[in-house]
């Protein structure tokens, strides 16, 4: 005989529940169809990818849809490929291989929920299904994530992640790589003044000029209180230079609404570039923050290259 079930009256749904929950809109209990990847242990432990293409490409090559900087990652090391009957993992020819669930792959390998793959020498990730719902929500946690609520520029731990990721590219490939640190000029007198409501309107305005000012590959983010940092790809030190430049003069010239009367502020901005001499992306931060300090000595509102 098989072994009776143990019902608690009190845990069954009632009927009342039963049907309130067939009454819930589509999409609040749904299937899981979309696959998520969770990056449990390596450089990138924590970051969350949402796998909406029909292949995602994994590994160090920047053009990746999971670009990880992992030493022992092939360029495009493997990729998940969704089809009509689900998502399937599949190695890319890649020198150390691809290992899920503790089996090597070979073959393109059906995932199925909370499957763990291990790649490179550190990194190992979860994939997972969700519904409509919980997708949703997973967006709404990687912005949470990534973005100052304030500015709504990448945070400093995120820009810290794409730091380390394109440092480790830059010296990998002998490529341009520069920081420029963005600092605002007598912060502190406007929020005195005239309160840090004052403060965060000039915050957000720098920021979205900042912003607005720089090409697609580069990266802003808020790093402290009121300095900015953006990282910069592939230009040589002049054009850094003017590229500094051009973000002092936008700041010089901004007109932020406020009250009465709109508020204006300038920038001393400092700059470091990417040499031998740097061993990991962290020295070249403090390099540009001599750099800065140099700008706010000699005066401020104006730019120093390092």
């Amino acid at each position: 005989m098989g072994q009776a079930r143990y019902s608690d009256p009190a845990n069954e749904p009632t009927a009342e529940t039963t049907a309130a929950l067939a009454e819930l809109p589509v999409g609040i209990i749904g299937e899981r169809l979309h696959g998520v990847l969770v990056v449990l242990s390596g450089s990138h432990s924590g970051a969350l990818y949402i796998l909406d293409q029909r292949e995602a490409c994994i590994g160090r090559a920047r053009t990746n849809q999971v670009w990880l900087t992992d030493e022992g990652l092939s360029r495009v090391h493997c990729r998940i490929v969704r089809r009509d009957e689900g998502y399937f993992l599949e190695d890319a020819k890649s020198t150390n291989g691809t290992i899920c669930q503790g089996q090597p792959v070979s073959m393109p390998r059906r995932l199925e929920d909370g499957d763990r793959i291990a790649i490179g020498r550190s990194t190992l990730l979860r994939f997972s299904l969700q519904d409509d719902v919980e997708r949703h929500a997973s967006r709404q946690t990687l912005e949470l994530q990534i973005r100052d609520p304030l500015t709504n520029l990448p945070n400093r731990r995120h820009f810290d992640g794409r730091l380390h990721a394109e440092f480790a590219f830059a010296r990998r490939h002998y490529t341009p790589l520069a920081v420029l640190m963005v600092d605002l000029d007598h912060f502190k007198r406007v929020n005195d003044t005239l309160g840090h409501a004052a403060g965060d309107a000039v915050l957000r305005g720098v920021a979205q000029v900042v912003e607005g000012a720089l090409r697609v590959e580069d990266t802003v983010g808020r790093y402290g209180g009121e300095e900015l940092v953006v990282l910069v790809r592939g230009i040589e030190a002049e054009g850094v230079r003017q590229l500094g430049e051009r973000l002092r003069s936008l700041v010089e010239a901004l007109h932020i609404p406020f009250g009465r009367e709109p508020l204006r502020v300038t920038t001393s901005i400092g700059g470091a570039m990417l040499t031998r001499v740097h061993t990991c992306g962290e020295e070249l931060l403090t390099a540009a923050d001599r750099a800065l300090y140099r700008a706010k000595e000699q005066g401020r509102n104006r730019v120093v290259i390092g």
